[in-house]
Parts: structure tokens; sequence; C-alpha cells
């Protein structure tokens, strides 16, 4: 199993805020009255609190990796914390208590695309610019969390150039092939007389 350093965790974290700042330039037209903040409040307060149960889960699970353990363990407070302030910032949201999606890291990087997810259209449609930042924010630390989980199971940490939540490859530019032709032309002349 791969494991990751603090400065590669810090690395790919970092560019997981870059990618979440690109990806909100690149929007398409947003929505950006008070009159959605509580639906886009309650999806991400819904979703964290899913990988709030998933990660309380999985840190029940038994584990020989010690980095496995502790970045579960790290996650599930993240989470809580999270969740305390998407309470307080989303009056009427309800969010629900959350259920777990299993008990492995495999589950709990599920839930955390879930929760990029679910940021993703909070960072960029919510009210006012206090309430964007914080979602921007929770976004780009799920997103480090997942890249972290990703490399302790193994996979690339950050397969693509930012982070969605989806299975869609985002912003993926078109490439186009050119085939360069070269001629040569043989010639030959015979030796002798």
């Amino acid at each position: 199993m791969r494991s990751l350093s603090r400065r590669g965790f810090l690395g790919v974290g970092g560019s997981g805020v870059a990618g979440v700042a690109l990806a909100a330039c690149g929007t398409s037209v947003e929505t950006r009255d008070s009159g959605h903040d509580t639906e886009l409040l309650d999806a991400a307060l819904s979703a964290e609190t899913t990988v709030q149960a998933t990660a309380a889960a999985a840190a029940q699970t038994p584990t020989e990796a010690q980095a496995e353990h502790e970045l579960i363990e790290a996650i599930a407070s993240a989470s809580k914390a999270r969740a305390e302030k998407l309470r307080t910032l989303g009056e009427g949201a309800s969010g629900g208590q959350g259920s777990s999606e299993g008990d492995t890291m495999a589950d709990l990087a599920r839930a955390s695309a879930d929760a990029i997810a679910a940021y993703r259209p909070a960072a960029g449609q919510l009210s006012t610019a206090d309430l964007r930042t914080t979602a921007i924010t929770y976004l780009a630390q799920s997103a480090a969390e997942l890249a972290g989980m990703r490399g302790l199971l193994g996979e690339d940490p950050a397969p693509q150039p930012f982070v969605t939540g989806g299975a869609e490859k985002p912003f993926a530019e078109p490439t186009t092939t050119t085939t360069n032709t070269t001629t040569t032309e043989s010639t030959s002349t015979p030796t002798g007389g």
C-alpha cells in the first residue's frame, strides 16, 4: 500500500484549492439569490453528515495501517466541525443526522466525493460572499481528504485536474492529433564503368 507524506498531502490539498478556484471561474450562469441558500446548504449538510457517520463507522473498523486510522480520525473530526458550522449557517436547513454508507476507507472516499458534489454548486450559487467562501473552503478540505484517502488506497490521488465529486471528467480540453509526414527520396548511381 502506498503512503502519502505530509508534504505530498499538503501539495495535493494546495492543488485542490487552486482547482476549486479555477472551477468556480469557469461555471455557467449562476443564480445567486437567497431563495436557494436553504436548499444548497441542506444538500451540503446532508452530504457532510453522511461523511461524518461513515467516518465514525470506519474509525471503529480495525485496520493494520496506522496512517489509514489517523486519516479517518482526522476526517471524522473535520467533518463534525464542518457539519456544525453548516447547521449554524443554514437557518431552516435540516440536513438530517446522516447514515453511514459503510465502514471502510473506500466507503468514506465515496461519501467524500458526494460531499464535493454537494459543495460544488453551493460554491458558486450561494447568495453571499461569506457563504460561498465557506462552501469553497469545505470543498477544498474535502478534496484534500479525498486525495489522501485515494493515495492510501493505492489509487491516483488526483486522477482529474479538477475535483467535482461526479463521474464526469470536468473541464476536459478537446485533444487533437496531428501527423507529420516526411517523404524521403533515394537515388542510386551505378559505380564503375
